[in-house]
């Protein structure tokens, strides 16, 4: 047996909404959440729990060998050093130990 076609006063059972009242599904453009996270981000911002999270999160992005002058230093050395050996291995590759010759 066959369903009888809705009519446009059964297919919605909501109440409307009166005008400007924004609530809901908004779909992708949810203003009112925007709004929320608007202002609680400038909130955050300008307290200040701020400064010391920003800091926290530079140290994770850059990791823990810049976290004092002297470790980057330390590092800056050792890249200097690998450098100038790859040069001198370029230069004068029979100074190279796994460089044998494998037919002697």
């Amino acid at each position: 047996m066959a369903r009888p076609t809705p009519t446009r006063s059964s297919r919605s059972s909501k109440p409307k909404r009166p005008p400007g009242d924004i609530g809901g599904n908004q779909g992708e453009g949810n203003r009112e959440a925007d709004r929320r996270y608007r202002e609680k981000a400038t909130e955050f911002a300008e307290s200040e729990r701020a400064e010391p999270a920003a800091e926290e999160a530079r140290r994770s992005v850059e990791g823990p060998h810049v976290r004092d002058a002297g470790a980057e230093d330390e590092l800056e050395q050792i890249e200097r050093r690998k450098r100038e050996q790859r040069r001198a291995l370029r230069d004068d590759p029979a100074g190279r130990e796994d460089d044998e010759d494998p037919s002697s």
